[in-house]
């Protein structure tokens, strides 16, 4: 399957999950749902890989590989979308799986940021893998602190894990960030050392 298909297919799977949850009444859906949240957050992601994808293609990315950066944000924004759908629940028969998507997300990202960067915008491949690194463990971190700070000082109890245990579940979360962007960047460091003579990325 194509990037460009499996780009479509995903955001296809966005709108018509967020029809629903703007649409229909609210008492239809699980008690855990924040139903019109979901159903905006639905058509947001939508907007953000068509955004990425609108901004690649002005940015003398090669066309046939304009969608592979945002492929990898899709796939992101679709296992989050998917949490909030109700595999976020699994934590009560003993598998987080919101820990398993802040492995897997920063993974991701590291891995397309460092492409997308080297590869595309001339960047070297020692000062891609850095930028990612720090970007998005950056992000990460902040994004936990902002979660901790509406929850512990505005007393939303809207994150941390399920509004309960909210200090213990932001450093873990953290932690897992943190894991998934290292083993990103060794990934990367990994495949770069196997292709740097190919010329498919700038050289150190």
């Amino acid at each position: 399957m194509s990037a460009k298909l499996y780009i479509k297919l995903v955001i296809a799977f966005y709108v018509i999950t967020a029809v629903p949850l703007l649409v229909l009444p609210v008492s239809l859906f699980p008690e855990f749902y924040d139903v019109r949240y979901m159903g905006l957050q639905s058509l947001g992601s939508a907007a953000a890989v068509l955004l990425i994808i609108w901004w690649l293609s002005r940015s003398h990315v090669e066309p046939d590989r304009v969608h592979y950066f945002p492929a990898l944000v899709a796939t992101v924004l679709f296992l989050d979308g998917l949490g909030n759908l109700g595999l976020y629940q699994l934590y009560k028969v003993g598998f987080e799986y919101d820990k398993f998507l802040h492995f897997v997300s920063p993974l991701l990202m590291v891995i397309g940021l460092t492409h997308l960067l080297s590869a595309h915008f001339g960047r070297t491949f020692g000062r891609s893998l850095t930028i990612s690194v720090l970007t998005v463990a950056g992000f990460g971190f902040g994004w936990e602190l902002f979660e901790y700070t509406s929850d512990k000082v505005l007393g939303t109890r809207v994150f941390g894990l399920y509004g309960t245990d909210i200090y213990r579940d932001t450093i873990r979360d953290i932690i897992f960030n943190t894991l998934g962007a290292l083993t990103g960047a060794l990934y990367m460091s990994f495949w770069h050392s196997r292709n740097d003579k190919s010329g498919n990325f700038n050289s150190r």
